[in-house]
């Protein structure tokens, strides 16, 4: 079984940071994702989904708390998780998209005109972020705006292209 939800989309609001009984930071924000289709009449539609976003990863978190805003463009990997929760005496239940502490992944798109720290530090109109749990023990990998390693695996590109795929 696998787990893993790629999603591109919009901020729908300032990411909030809160931290946590242990001292750590958790980010929260939502992510709307549209599709757009010319109905029979050939009248355009668009469909908006909104996903709420969670990062428990300190070094993305840090990242999110200081570049990510309302309106920001971004592509994540998470993973889908669903949690129970009381409110009045009824439980109810909330699905979000969790990106992990490995394996997640946190890109900035857009243009650097119109997106503060999507150009920051590697000369690419890309920033990006990986978290990936084949560099190292949990170090901080990243091409174009984040991280120092530009043979990024994953989302956050920037590094050489192999040709040799297993598939």
């Amino acid at each position: 079984m696998y787990n893993k939800l790629t999603l591109a989309g919009n901020v729908g609001k300032d990411p909030e940071i809160r931290s946590m009984q242990n001292g750590n930071q958790v980010a929260r924000f939502s992510l709307a994702t549209s599709e757009s289709w010319k109905d029979k009449n050939g009248q355009k539609q668009t469909k908006t989904e909104w996903h709420q976003v969670v990062c428990f990863n300190p070094g993305l978190v840090g990242v999110i708390e200081r570049f990510v805003k309302k309106g920001t463009k971004l592509l994540i990997e998470a993973k889908s998780q669903t949690r129970s929760y009381e409110q009045d005496g009824v439980t109810k239940y909330a699905t979000e998209a969790v990106i992990p502490n490995f394996g997640g992944a946190l890109v900035m798109l857009g243009d650097s005109g119109n997106q503060q720290g999507g150009n920051q530090g590697g000369g690419q109109q890309n920033g990006g972020y990986n978290q990936s749990p084949n560099n190292g023990g949990g170090g901080q990998q990243g091409g174009g705006g984040f991280g120092n390693n530009n043979q990024s695996s994953g989302f956050g590109g920037g590094g050489d292209f192999d040709d040799d795929i297993p598939f």
